[in-house]
């Protein structure tokens, strides 16, 4: 199904647009990735870019039939640009993920979601404390806590887990 809306997508060559279906027609060999010693003009190339830990690598694998890029459960895994060519005429490239600072998200919650590597926090408690402040219900309902107040604290200050 991948490859069929592929076939269906355009391209520009020459300052004109053409499907892209007959770059797929031709009968797929195993080929090197030779992008260099190729005019550009003579393939298309079919980039995969997306979000950490998206199935890119995988997408591939997949098309391929086996496995020919590494792929992982853990974020940050493909480190760059890895290039297959489908045929003679269609270069597929897997790209590492790509990341950008989301504003006005948490980053705590960046790290929930996976698009802050979790490798690069360097201290885990913020992320931890805010799972226990948002859940619902809240955990001191949930495991039944009783509020711990010191001797000299305030009766109307908030309880802080």
């Amino acid at each position: 199904e991948l490859l069929d809306a592929l076939k269906a997508c355009s391209v520009t060559r020459a300052g004109k647009r053409l499907l892209a279906a007959p770059f797929f027609d031709h009968p797929r060999e195993e080929l090197a990735a030779l992008t260099g010693d190729r005019d550009p003009e003579e393939f298309i190339t079919v980039v995969l870019q997306g979000d950490p830990n998206m199935g890119k690598s995988s997408v591939i694998n997949a098309v391929f039939g086996k496995k020919l890029v590494s792929s992982s459960a853990t974020p940050g895994h493909t480190k760059h640009f890895q290039t297959l060519f489908w045929g003679r005429d269609v270069c597929f490239c897997d790209s590492p993920g790509i990341v950008c600072p989301k504003l006005g998200v948490p980053k705590p919650l960046q790290v929930l979601f996976g698009s802050y590597r979790i490798a690069q926090v360097r201290e885990p408690y913020h992320v931890v404390r805010f799972i226990a402040e948002h859940c619902h219900p809240p955990l001191v309902d949930l495991l039944k806590l009783k509020t711990f107040r010191d001797k000299d604290a305030e009766p109307d200050e908030p309880w802080s887990p």
